[in-house]
């Protein structure tokens, strides 16, 4: 009867510290899950309150990189336009007349002052239609003399009728590599007789890297600067020399109707098989 008893009550222990048991188990359960979940919740809002920040940065860095852009392009727009404020200089290109060896010399040392003006140019030259002659000045010359031919090889510019009419006489388009300089583009731009609307000379020329690179052009490993029109032509992108592959980043950018998109917009492609959140902005001027 005693040994019943005994039993009974070892039973009755075992079966209340297995309940405890249970319960604690539960309980350790149920605190790891609220814990984990309150973690994840407190990463993924942790995560999402990093990115927006770090979104928000990034556009006001390119807004102040997009008011340099404008500012960068208005100077090389009125830079192209120089010669055009010489009156002796419209004067010649405007008359039909055979230009005088003083005349001729005037323009080279137009062509010359022009080349040396900027530091960035890799190139200058002047096409003057009347006289069917041209004036070429370029940093990869050897003595850097001013090179005359007869202006046939303006017009065979793939994008001739882009600058040659229209409504702002100019264009640019990327240059990849000019002797042993690597370009950022070259700007073309038509000087036109006011009255008749004709060319009376064309202007091209070409600039390096250099701005961007000093003033855009991020230093960070884990970041790609890219300018880029709206078409998805790339201008300029800061990993030079590495062999990427920009195809998704290009239909991500042809893919948008700018004016349906406002002025931010994020995105991840993937470039080089590594994918990138991108931050984008458009410039203001067209």
């Amino acid at each position: 009867m005693q040994r019943k008893l005994i039993f009974s009550k070892i039973k009755t222990s075992f079966k209340k510290k297995s309940l405890i048991s249970q319960l604690t188990a539960f309980v350790s359960a149920l605190m790891t899950i609220i814990l984990i979940t309150v973690i994840v919740f407190t990463y993924i809002r942790s995560s999402k309150q990093i990115i927006k920040q770090y979104v928000s940065d990034t556009q006001k860095l390119l807004d102040l990189q997009g008011n340099q852009l404008d500012t960068y392009f208005s100077q090389l727009e009125s830079f192209s336009l120089h010669l055009r404020s010489d009156q002796t200089f419209m004067e010649l290109i405007s008359n039909t007349k055979p230009l005088s060896y003083f005349s001729s010399e005037y323009l080279k040392t137009l062509v010359r002052n022009e080349f040396y003006f900027r530091d960035d140019l890799i190139d200058f030259n002047l096409y003057d239609v009347a006289h069917n002659t041209s004036y070429k000045i370029s940093r990869n010359q050897t003595a850097r003399n001013i090179q005359t031919d007869d202006t046939k090889s303006i017009y065979k510019q793939p994008n001739y009728r882009i600058f040659s009419s229209g409504k702002h006489y100019k264009d640019i388009v990327p240059t990849k590599k000019i002797g042993k300089d690597e370009g950022l583009f070259t700007f073309f731009r038509t000087i036109i007789n006011i009255q008749d609307q004709k060319p009376l000379a064309f202007v091209t020329f070409s600039v390096d890297r250099s701005w961007p690179d000093m003033n855009i052009g991020t230093k960070e490993a884990n970041e790609i600067t890219i300018l880029a029109d709206g078409n998805g032509t790339i201008f300029y992108q800061n990993r030079r020399g590495q062999d990427i592959d920009f195809a998704d980043f290009v239909k991500e950018i042809s893919s948008n109707n700018r004016e349906k998109k406002k002025s931010y917009s994020r995105n991840f492609v993937k470039i080089k098989n590594q994918e990138f959140m991108m931050v984008k902005s458009w410039l203001k001027k067209k």
